[in-house]
């Protein structure tokens, strides 16, 4: 039974091995140049479609660490609220939940999630002032992708042609009673 399988898997790989290189051949064969001149033209653009669609799937999985990091930020902070209205304090703990999610992510460059750096900004807005029962609050956060650098003196993240391109996620929430 075994050798039987065996002379097949070996024909089959015979037929595929004979396959391409017919289709070899048959590229090599042609005198005119128009495959050759068709394979020059598409290549480049087949490798432009590979590492764009690469580039947003990363950018994509980067969305998502931030969405996840605000939406446990928004939680934590919802369950356990600081007792103080000091939003630096809130900012704080946000920001050390916001990292730490995005840190789990291998697309995120380290180096721009320093605290309190100029990068990756969080900011928690008591919207109701305090930290009560049912006040609300928002926080909000974002983090520039590929190709943007911070401008001098400015909290925008700008490329040379003056567009943002940053993600930002925001999320409400509300104090939960005891």
């Amino acid at each position: 039974m075994t050798d039987t399988m065996t002379i097949h898997s070996d024909s089959k790989r015979r037929g595929l091995a004979a396959r391409f290189g017919r289709l070899f051949s048959a590229f090599v064969a042609d005198k005119r140049g128009g495959t050759a001149v068709q394979a020059i033209v598409l290549l480049p653009v087949i490798f432009l479609a590979f590492g764009l669609g690469a580039r947003l799937w990363q950018t994509i999985t980067i969305r998502q660490s931030l969405h996840s990091g605000v939406y446990e930020a928004t939680r934590y902070l919802s369950m356990y609220p600081p007792d103080t209205t000091d939003t630096y304090v809130w900012n704080e703990m946000a920001e050390k939940l916001i990292h730490a999610e995005l840190a789990n992510n291998p697309f995120v460059d380290d180096t721009k999630l320093i605290p309190g750096g100029p990068w990756t900004r969080v900011q928690v807005n008591l919207t109701s002032g305090g930290f009560a029962c049912k006040d609300n609050f928002t926080v909000s956060a974002q983090y520039p992708v590929f190709g943007a650098r911070p401008t001098e003196g400015d909290s925008l993240f700008v490329l040379p042609s003056g567009r943002e391109i940053v993600l930002r996620e925001q999320r409400t929430g509300e104090v939960l009673c005891d």
